[in-house]
């Protein structure tokens, strides 16, 4: 059976995320191969170059099969198509600015018989949200939102779903309506298809900057950063010169979380 990691990023601040975490995740000796999701314009041919020279790295353009569903403006709906796009039997989707902590490999031992596990957000929908949200979905909610910066799934029992979330994603202007955003419209459609799944119980612990998710058994497992849009234009070049994960801080952000950079 198949392991590997999916991420979709684009553009100059996302991709330095992005390349960023591709590049720790080899520092902890992870060796899973990475297939890294865009769509068309937002990586040049250096990006791509400069990408693809990360050992078991594979970009792939999204755009040319789905030009006609996807939203350049909206690219975050994007993460559903990824995950159909995604070649492994199981996947861990990790976004450009959710850095793991650990060596990502033992999560996916945890999946057991479920399709999915979802890591949990500190929000939750109010009463009167999820009135709404039980007349227009015809699922039966509770309070629980979900955090999709990083997600697990099991592409055999999960498609169904995330074909759901694909089509709820493509419908953005009236779902992210109710939802906010992309990040429930995976929860949703597990639910409304009811395939086994499971939101792991410990919440995130909030920063100004992040917070940080913990795994099954409560040890801390990824940091998702808060603003990774205040990070400054990526200058390719310096990049590619300079990089290295224990410099990035000083070199390119000041509000970079050191924690999620530490090996």
């Amino acid at each position: 059976m198949s392991r590997g990691i999916a991420t979709l990023a684009g553009g100059t601040k996302y991709f330095l995320l992005a390349y960023a975490n591709c590049k720790l995740l080899r520092s902890y000796g992870c060796e899973l191969p990475i297939e890294w999701f865009y769509l068309g314009p937002e990586m040049s041919a250096s990006m791509l170059e400069l990408a693809e020279e990360i050992e078991g790295v594979q970009c792939i353009d999204l755009l040319p099969d789905n030009i006609r569903s996807i939203n350049p403006k909206g690219a975050r709906q994007t993460k559903a198509f990824a995950m159909i796009e995604a070649s492994f039997d199981e996947t861990l989707f990790i976004d450009a600015d959710s850095f793991p902590l650990v060596p990502p490999d033992q999560l996916f031992d945890f999946l057991g018989n479920d399709a999915a596990i979802f890591w949990p957000s500190n929000k939750r929908w109010s009463s009167e949200k999820i009135v709404e949200l039980n007349n227009f979905f015809e699922v039966k909610f509770d309070s629980m939102r979900i955090d999709s910066g990083q997600m697990l799934f099991r592409r055999d029992i999960a498609l169904v779903a995330l074909e759901l979330a694909k089509v709820y994603n493509m419908g953005w202007e009236t779902v992210y309506g109710l939802t906010e955003s992309e990040h429930d419209t995976f929860l949703i459609a597990f639910r409304k298809t009811k395939i086994p799944h499971t939101v792991l119980p410990k919440k995130p612990e909030v920063s100004k900057i992040g917070s940080t998710q913990f795994d099954p058994e409560g040890r801390p497992a990824f940091f998702h950063m808060r603003e990774p849009k205040h990070l400054p234009p990526l200058d390719l070049e310096l990049l590619k010169k300079t990089l290295d994960i224990g410099d990035i801080p000083c070199k390119f952000c000041e509000k970079w979380p050191p924690i999620a950079l530490q090996t």
